[in-house]
Formats: C-alpha cells, sequence, structure tokens
C-alpha cells in the first residue's frame, strides 16, 4: 500500500484514474472469500474462525441397535470428531447446527439423533476440547461423502471428503 501511494504522488492526474482501476483489479483478483477453503481429509486437524480447532478422527458404518436400525438398503455412517475450543471464551458446540452432511449429486443427509451416539454438543469452555459422534442414515451403495462445518452463522465453512 505504501509503494502504491508513492506510484501515485509521482502518476500525472490522467495516469492516477488508470492506477487506481489496476490496483483494484489486483486486488480483487488476489482476495480470497474466508468462506472459501479447500476439502480435508481424515486426521487432518483444521482450525476456523479462530474459535474451533477440529478433527474428524474416524468414519465409520453401522448396521444400528436393536433401538436404532436403518431402513433397508441404508446404513449409518458414524462420524467421530474432535473439537477444541481455541478461543479465549466459552463456545456453544451444537452437532445440529454446525455441521451438515452430503454427497457428490448434493443430497443431504439429516443426523439420526435415535443411535445411542453423541454428538459434540454444549458449552465448552475456552481451550477446553470436545469429542462426539456424529450418525447421519445413508443409502449403503453411495461411498463418498462431504462433511461441512460453520463455526458460526456467518463464519468460515469448513469441509471434509469423507470415505467408506
Amino acid at each position: 500500500l505504501v509503494v502504491f501511494s508513492r506510484f501515485a504522488v509521482t502518476a500525472t492526474q490522467g495516469s492516477l484514474s488508470n492506477v487506481a482501476a489496476t490496483v483494484q483489479v489486483a486486488a480483487q483478483a488476489t482476495i480470497t472469500p474466508a468462506s472459501i477453503s479447500a476439502h480435508h481429509k481424515v486426521n487432518e486437524t483444521i482450525s476456523a474462525d479462530n474459535i474451533w480447532q477440529i478433527t474428524v478422527t474416524k468414519v465409520s458404518t453401522s448396521q444400528g441397535t436393536t433401538i436404532a436400525t436403518p431402513q433397508a438398503g441404508d446404513t449409518l455412517l458414524l462420524i467421530e470428531v474432535s473439537m477444541k475450543n481455541i478461543s479465549t471464551q466459552s463456545q456453544t458446540a451444537s452437532s445440529l447446527i454446525q455441521y451438515s452432511l452430503h454427497d457428490a449429486s448434493g443430497q443431504k443427509y439429516t443426523e439420526d439423533l435415535l443411535t445411542g451416539k453423541v454428538g459434540p454438543e454444549g458449552i465448552v469452555a475456552a481451550g477446553a476440547p470436545l469429542k462426539g459422534t456424529i450418525t447421519y442414515e445413508v443409502p449403503k451403495n453411495t461411498k463418498s461423502f462431504i462433511l461441512d462445518f460453520t463455526a458460526n452463522f456467518t463464519g468460515e465453512q469448513v469441509s471434509w471428503d469423507l470415505t467408506v
């Protein structure tokens, strides 16, 4: 920015608008919105909005329990996550609000709360960890999914590619 200021001072009045337009275009070309990030892999620890440090630690499937059995042709997708509040104040974690799952076709899946597994939920003190298992009922023949996490309603979204 200092270099641009010196250049603008030495530029003629006619070329000043060209310099400003060039600087604006260059700035727009190099800025990447915070909401866009690469997809991550299982066991890769990432940070979101300087609030959470998250790791998807394991992905597996289950045919359920006597209490919760998936429909014919479906299986339960179990996603184990580890979170840490890296902010300086208490934060609330909610798997229903912060996580979402979809497949490559865009089909979204709803968290299954009747499996007996507990997702990462509750108030987490600054610096404290939290673990949980998020469960979704998915078609048996679908093997690839994308898990999205958003730290808060307007925050950065991070994603993991999951394969079973």
